[in-house]
């Protein structure tokens, strides 16, 4: 594994491994998607009740995995797009901090290339792109806002879809035109 930039630190309880970093995101404890940047394809991220992780840059970011316990939050980028890939796994039981929910869907996507279920067990806003897992969605939150592609989909009963397509949108984007 590659040393990381000399301004990030892994948050405590940091595993290193040959193979895999686990990192866990406690509670307190913030990560914003600036430190990101730095390629995390190895590292498995486990926010855990209490922890943040803040999406204050947009972009692509990777992740070996991305794991939001009960109370954990996700604060969603205002303006730009977020597209986490992530390899081994991708669980959602965390809460997403908006007060729009159809914006934060329209500029949030996971593409989950594992192949282990995916549980979307609370409100969720965004894309969920899962071409090798099933993804299970409404066990317990029954609002879900984006859109999924996925080997399988299950939505249990009494969960309100609310389909929200992807925008891809870069900060400071140029559009050219013709004006008459």
């Amino acid at each position: 594994i590659g040393s990381a930039p000399p301004f990030l630190t892994l948050p405590r309880n940091s595993v290193a491994s040959s193979i895999m970093v686990r990192s866990a995101v406690n509670s307190g404890e913030n990560l914003t998607s600036g430190l990101l940047s730095y390629n995390f394809r190895k590292v498995d991220f486990n926010f855990n009740s209490g922890s943040s992780l803040i999406l204050n840059v947009p972009g692509e970011f990777y992740a070996g995995a991305l794991k939001f316990q009960r109370d954990s939050k996700l604060i969603p980028q205002t303006n730009g797009s977020v597209i986490f890939y992530v390899g081994n796994d991708f669980q959602w039981n965390g809460t997403i901090v908006t007060n729009d929910m159809i914006s934060a869907a329209q500029h949030f996507m996971i593409y989950y290339y594992g192949t282990n279920p995916v549980y979307i067990q609370t409100e969720f806003a965004g894309t969920i792109i899962a071409p090798n897992a099933k993804v299970i969605v409404g066990q317990v939150g029954k609002n879900f806002y984006g859109a999924i592609y996925a080997k399988s989909i299950v939505v249990h009963q009494d969960t309100k879809v609310t389909w929200v397509p992807f925008l891809r949108e870069t900060v400071n984007a140029v559009i050219a035109g013709v004006y008459n």
